[in-house]
């Protein structure tokens, strides 16, 4: 299925993946690296079983919205022939149980009611519909994917979809027969240009002479070596990676970690460790990379 905003790791996520791996997370940022990774993962089933779906149907993924001052954000949204459905999804394991508004964990621990931010989310949609015009009815569901959710609770809800309920959903879905209309294409449209690139709303913070620099290996936080002219390997865990992988996984950790600095050909050779050469760094930002600057002061983007 085409996706038309495909879903991708957030950048925090992707910062502290890059972290984990160039540094030694506090407490703190290893439990809230621990619970990205469980959302992306949750978010990630999700578009596996929505890719079971006709490629007829759009489907967004990660829409970050604002309508009057305040943000809100959609996992994923799909429209069908007569309306809209934004999903809401949970990876949450375990024996859940609710007790009148109240949810708790299977430690028998409160936690945040997501039926509230469905709600309150439901809320925003409608107004971000209404100020654009877009005259299209929507549901707002709140999945949840892992195969070992349980919910206890005596009410049903409506807008609540249990693991079992999952392969019903898609196979009513598609017995939807969609044909693309102009509105269609103008619903897609106005989401997309709408749509805010992350606010970084939890800072993170580091010290740059923590970071390990050189070849790091992605499995195991190791330090690769060059093996040969093509090939890095990791004596830790017995990775190799050919040498123009491992230059490209490096300059991305440096574009990460860096937002602001300029990539050139210096700052990557040092980013290194020196472990490729000057060359060979300048051979392959020349290929993947756009040359500004000008002067003795070239950099890269």
């Amino acid at each position: 299925m085409p996706d038309l905003k495909p879903l991708n790791p957030s950048y925090q996520l992707r910062l502290l993946r890059v972290l984990h791996l160039r540094s030694k997370l506090s407490p703190e940022n290893e439990q809230y690296l621990k619970m990205l990774e469980k959302g992306y993962e949750g978010e990630s089933k999700w578009r596996d079983d929505l890719q079971q779906l006709s490629p007829k149907f759009p489907i967004l993924y990660d829409v970050l919205l604002e309508i009057n001052h305040t943000s809100f954000q959609i996992d994923a949204l799909c429209l069908t022939p007569h309306k809209l459905i934004a999903f809401e999804v949970k990876n949450y394991s375990g024996d859940f149980l609710v007790q009148d508004t109240k949810w708790y964990s299977p430690t028998n621990k409160e936690i945040k009611n997501p039926l509230l931010q469905i709600q309150r989310n439901e809320t925003l949609l409608h107004q971000f519909l209404t100020k654009h015009e877009l005259n299209i009815a929507f549901d707002y569901l709140l999945v949840f994917v892992h195969p070992e959710f349980m919910l206890y609770d005596r009410t049903k809800k409506q807008n609540v979809i249990l693991p079992p309920q999952i392969p019903r959903l898609l196979r009513e879905l598609n017995q939807m027969d969609i044909q693309h209309s102009p509105f269609h294409t103008k619903i897609v449209h106005t989401f997309l240009s709408h749509h805010k690139e992350e606010n970084y709303a939890r800072k993170i913070d580091y010290c740059t002479e923590d970071l390990v620099k050189g070849v790091v290996c992605r499995e195991c936080s190791g330090q690769m070596r060059r093996a040969s002219l093509r090939k890095f390997h990791c004596s830790k865990c017995r990775r190799n990676i050919s040498s123009y992988d491992a230059l490209s996984e490096a300059i991305n950790d440096f574009i990460i970690l860096f937002p602001s600095e300029k990539v050139t050909k210096t700052a990557i050779y040092d980013w290194c460790g020196g472990a490729i050469s000057s060359s060979a760094i300048q051979r392959f930002l020349q290929e993947k990379y756009t040359l500004n600057g000008g002067g003795n002061y070239f950099y890269y983007h």
